[in-house]
């Protein structure tokens, strides 16, 4: 079901959406499903508590791992909670573990199978796996920490998905103490790449011209949403060069539009010193 109403929403049946709608979080998952149903059947079809994980307003991952430890077999545990909420949902909650609290809590055992669930998603080719094994490589968390695959997860992650794409996630800012962000799953594999990139000069298969592609499909969004955190990446992207000769005059550019976001207005001052006449520099 979730499936089928986001490969709707990719291929342009869902006109009524606006960026608005959107924003409004997870009310979208019933309006969607309503539009595709009717509010009568979905109505009948999703009642009480589960309506509520369904629509994600419950975190349900504690649960899940009550269940595990009382009736044991993780694997099947997993596969039941999937069917029943949705692989999307299933992925949004291990990446919150994994962003929260680096999945210390998480036993060993369903740690596994929680990797293996990503690592099969990944290689289907699913957009939002592959985010997530993104982020656990990066991070190290669950397998080894390779920047060279990390990186693979997320330009993969950035052909696959749709700029149509509805689909909600948790976005690690790097840049303000790892803070819990959500993004959409287009932006959000964009903005990894980038931020790879900047906090990571060499690793390998690095392509800064790649870089600046994705650097510049993030401009065109921040001409009606001035987000901080993507005028930083951007600004970041053309002081230091990455994929083309540096420029700090778009870069301070990108800073004094998102200057409420704490990393643009410290890298402003510090190129507005570099800009600055040598008789009002400080001493």
């Amino acid at each position: 079901m979730f499936r089928y109403y986001r490969t709707l929403i990719e291929k342009g049946y869902m006109p009524y959406l606006t960026i608005s709608r959107v924003m409004q979080g997870p009310k979208l998952d019933r309006e969607i499903l309503e539009c595709c149903y009717g509010s009568d059947a979905v109505g009948k079809s999703l009642l009480g508590k589960q309506d509520a994980f369904i629509r994600g307003e419950e975190i349900w991952f504690q649960d899940f791992l009550e269940d595990v430890k009382k009736n044991g077999d993780a694997k099947k545990k997993l596969a039941e909670w999937c069917s029943w909420r949705g692989s999307d949902v299933v992925l949004r909650q291990i990446l919150l573990q994994l962003i929260q609290n680096n999945a210390s809590f998480i036993p060993a055992d369903v740690s596994a199978v929680c990797a293996d669930k990503v690592q099969a998603l990944a290689d289907e080719g699913d957009p939002f796996g592959l985010y997530v094994l993104g982020c656990i490589l990066e991070e190290g968390i669950w397998r080894t920490r390779d920047l060279g695959k990390a990186w693979d997860c997320y330009v993969e992650a950035t052909r696959r998905s749709s700029n149509k794409d509805l689909t909600n996630l948790f976005y690690r800012d790097f840049c303000v103490n790892g803070h819990l962000s959500m993004a959409r799953l287009p932006e959000a594999a964009k903005m990894a790449l980038i931020s790879m990139a900047i906090r990571h000069p060499e690793f390998p298969g690095r392509n800064p011209s790649f870089v600046f592609d994705v650097t510049e499909d993030l401009s065109t969004l921040v001409k009606w949403d001035k987000l901080g955190v993507l005028l930083y990446l951007i600004g970041r992207v053309y002081e230091d060069g990455i994929g083309i000769q540096p420029d700090k005059k778009k870069a301070m550019d990108c800073y004094s539009q998102g200057r409420t976001y704490a990393p643009c207005s410290e890298r402003w001052e510090k190129l507005q010193a570099e800009f600055a006449p040598p008789d009002q520099k400080e001493e």
